[in-house]
């Protein structure tokens, strides 16, 4: 190449070597990237939406024993991340956690209704599945953490209704009815009750199906998956039980009345005492209810644990951003960078190290997100949580404390939590006219909040812009040596950026060949402004004569926020939630800065704060007009209003059980874990009072008891029922709420993981939820049929006796003899 001839001058061949170097070399380098101090080239593989990302992994993984020996010798392929060990060992988890529970609510099946009576409720868990496996591929569903986790939560729901007809059905059998009569009446008799309250509870998960928003993308499949449970729990409880039970159940020795009348069995007895007990002080135990409610309520205000958003998880991975001033050199990163990967070497936690220069936290998604020479990243892997020494969250405090003595630069840490990608714990939105008094603003804002204890990695949006060369031409001269804008473009871009003259081939490579100034004549404003621009007759003129050449800094970026120019200033937050934060925060700024705001300016919280706000009032919502939709249905069912508002007491009084479990467990009260489980256990609690008070219904007006009598039979036989679904549920949820999982694989016991940290904040206040509205249910809810039904009558009376007229003021029904 060096021997081309570029020009002949008289006869004499003027060759390319004569007017400058030929080096076979590389681009100038935007990017260096190391795998524990060794540099590296990073290749990073993204699946499509849709796809299996264990199928991805394991693809790759088979591909590259094969790669590898094709390579340079000494070259060598490692895998530094792979998230589909993540997504593994959470299906691991969630699927023996499924197991679990599965074996426990068998257990106490066995132990409750014999080996054979507890395989006819068991089968239901299998067939259920089934059919909703089916139900979910058919709506494009694919397994993920939530569909099983859904899985878990509704466990012990599904055998509910197998429960409650099978157990009917024994009873009908032990009292002397054929299996195959017993299996007609018993279904028949429990039918529409339990109907109802699967309705009911489906009705409660309905409304999330409409959450909006990247939290309701993530939470959809529970409501999808839970309703498709309970409705194939429904489909096997009133189809497949009754028959498999006409032909195979055993009937049990022990009768709930023995011949006299009386109630078998000490449990049932002691019940039907303190049942009694409490129907002959209504007002009593109602008051003292409500004051337990309000007692609970006061105290988990001054001693809860707070309210968060959603879970924290322990990381497995952490990144820390590193942003110097816009213009800096690559080398200069480069070094910084180093720094950072000497600080996370010596914490003995950490398990790999990536290096990443000329990127920042958003390079990897977008395409060409590399050259950023001011900015880099450092991935750090922790070890298996079974090898670590500490937590990962000291490992992050420790590095972050070291990055606060190093200079030249802006350093913040994000960790790798399970969950949706939520907002910035803190964010502080400064918006107005004028970019120079945002900038004054977002600074303030930042030193400001740096105050507040759990305050770290404070930063903003707003790039100043580097550097830069301007170059204004002169129209007057330019248009005297008749060169043109375009034309001074061109040579400056060839002289400093270069041109791609040809391609060089050799064999089945290409190489582009680029022609430029050398780096001598280029490095300078001065060497810029001695550029040569082509003009009139091929009259070589600097660019000096055509133009003005200056220095300056620009815009880097220009925000906006509903179409106001803007700055964002954003913060993690430590030893303290975010909730409390944010409060702290606000009233700092309303204080200090905002009076100060000139006229145009304004500040908006935004983040983790607003997501958590928008959260709770569609949950309220939710919550709301799910209640209001199993009102309507319960009022169809019954024909009644007040009977409605009996059992919608019930889920007042289950709110007793969630507190005592977030002060007995020291959770928090979380916006999305908590709040769903409140929604999940309304319609779980109302099933059992749906069919206790079912009952009652048909003990009055079938057979003439009267309403007293009829409570304590009717909780005298739905006693086991509401006791055993109680239970199931409960014991389906404790693998989960207690973070206890057994790994059928090896037999081995783990305790924790990030499914259990990030699932039993809403496990947790089911169980604990439900347990006591299981007491109030058998307890409260007769006590509470009885009230309202005296304060009916009385009214009825009051307003006879007041206004007269032809009708008689409501009697009881007759006492009816026990057979």
């Amino acid at each position: 190449m060096e021997d081309i001839i570029v020009k002949a001058d008289n006869g004499n061949p003027i060759k390319l070597r004569d007017l400058g170097r030929v080096v076979d070399d590389f681009k100038d380098r935007e990017t260096v990237s190391r795998l524990d101090g060794t540099e590296c080239v990073t290749l990073r593989i993204k699946k499509r939406a849709g796809a299996n990302i264990v199928e991805i992994a394991d693809s790759i993984k088979t591909l590259l024993p094969n790669i590898e020996p094709t390579l340079p010798a000494g070259t060598q392929i490692s895998i530094s991340q792979d998230n589909s060990a993540f997504v593994r060992d959470r299906v691991a988890d969630l699927n023996n956690t499924i197991i679990t529970g599965l074996l426990l609510v068998i257990g106490v099946l066995f132990f409750a209704m014999g080996l054979r009576n507890a395989f006819f409720v068991a089968i239901a868990i299998p067939l259920s599945m089934l059919i909703s496996f089916l139900v979910l591929q058919g709506l494009g569903v694919t397994l993920n953490i939530v569909v099983l986790f859904a899985l878990v939560l509704a466990l012990g729901m599904l055998v509910d209704n197998s429960i409650v007809v099978v157990e009917n059905i024994y009873r009908h059998v032990s009292e002397g009815s054929s299996r195959a009569r017993a299996a007609y009446e018993a279904t028949k008799e429990v039918a529409w009750p339990i109907i109802a309250s699967t309705a009911t509870t489906v009705l409660v998960f309905v409304p999330l199906m409409f959450w909006p928003g990247i939290m309701g993308d993530f939470m959809w499949y529970m409501p999808v998956t839970v309703i498709a449970v309970l409705v194939s729990s429904l489909f096997v409880a009133l189809v497949i039980n009754p028959v498999i039970a006409a032909d195979f159940l055993r009937a049990g020795d022990k009768k709930l009345f023995d011949d006299s009348g009386e109630v078998s069995g000490p449990i049932l007895r002691r019940y039907k005492a303190l049942l009694e007990w409490c129907l002959d002080r209504p007002k009593t135990m109602v008051l003292a209810s409500n004051a337990l409610l309000i007692l609970v309520i006061v105290i988990y205000g001054v001693l809860g644990a707070g309210v968060e958003f959603f879970p924290r998880t322990t990381p497995d991975f952490a990144q820390v951003s590193v942003t110097a001033p816009q213009g800096t050199a690559l080398e200069k990163t480069d070094g910084l960078l180093r720094k950072v990967e000497e600080i996370a070497k010596a914490e003995d936690n950490t398990e790999s190290i990536i290096a990443n220069v000329g990127f920042d936290a958003n390079s990897f998604v977008v395409i060409g997100g590399g050259g950023k020479t001011h900015s880099g990243v450092v991935d750090v892997d922790f070890l298996d949580r079974h090898d670590r020494t500490h937590t990962p969250w000291d490992t992050v405090e420790n590095i972050r404390k070291q990055l606060g003595d190093l200079a030249g630069a802006e350093y913040s840490i994000k960790v790798e939590e399970g969950g949706p990608p939520t907002g910035d714990p803190v964010v502080v939105e400064v918006s107005g006219p004028e970019f120079k008094q945002l900038e004054e603003y977002s600074r303030e804002v930042k030193n400001l909040i740096a105050t507040i204890d759990g305050v770290v990695d404070i930063k903003d949006d707003f790039e100043p812009g580097k550097p830069e060369i301007r170059i204004e031409v002169d129209r007057d001269q330019a248009m005297l040596r008749k060169v043109n804008t375009a034309m001074v473009a061109g040579a400056v871009r060839a002289a400093v950026n270069g041109i791609e003259a040809s391609v060089l081939r050799e064999k089945d490579e290409e190489y582009d060949i680029t022609v430029r100034y050398d780096a001598p004549f280029r490095d300078s404003i001065d060497d810029i402004r001695d550029i040569r621009v082509l003009g009139k007759d091929d009259v070589q003129i600097p660019l000096r004569d055509v133009a003005n050449v200056t220095t300056a800094a620009g815009l880097g970026s220009i925000n906006h926020i509903d179409q106001a120019r803007a700055i964002q200033v954003s913060s993690d937050v430590t030893g303290r939630s975010s909730s409390e934060i944010m409060i702290d925060v606000a009233r700092v700024l309303s204080e200090k800065l905002e009076p100060k705001l000139k006229s145009g300016y304004r500040l908006h919280y935004g983040g983790e704060s607003e997501e958590q706000d928008e959260a709770g009032r569609f949950l309220m919502k939710a919550f709301m007009i799910g209640i209001m939709l199993m009102f309507l249905l319960l009022i169809t069912q019954f024909n009644s209003v007040l009977r409605p508002a009996v059992i919608l007491g019930s889920v007042v009084m289950a709110l007793i059980g969630v507190l005592i479990g977030l002060l007995l467990t020291r959770d928090k009260f979380g916006f999305i874990m908590t709040g769903m489980g409140i929604i999940s256990l309304a319609g779980v609690v109302m099933n059992n009072a749906i069919v206790l008070i079912d009952y009652t219904d048909q003990l009055k007006d079938k057979f003439g008891l009267k309403l007293r009598d009829a409570l304590v039979r009717a909780g005298v036989v739905r006693f086991r029922p509401v006791l055993l679904t109680a239970i199931t549920t409960v014991l389906g949820l404790l693998p989960m709420a207690t973070g206890v999982n057994i790994d059928f694989t090896t037999m081995s016991i783990d305790m924790g993981g990030q499914s259990a940290e990030m699932w039993g904040p809403m496990a947790r206040p089911v169980a604990f939820g439900l347990l006591f509205a299981t007491a109030l249910t058998l307890i409260m809810v007769p006590v509470m049929y009885l009230l309202q039904d005296n304060a009916k009558v009385w009214v009825l009376r009051t307003v006879h006796s007041m206004f007269g007229g032809g009708t008689k003021p409501p009697k009881r029904a007759p006492e009816v003899p026990e057979d």
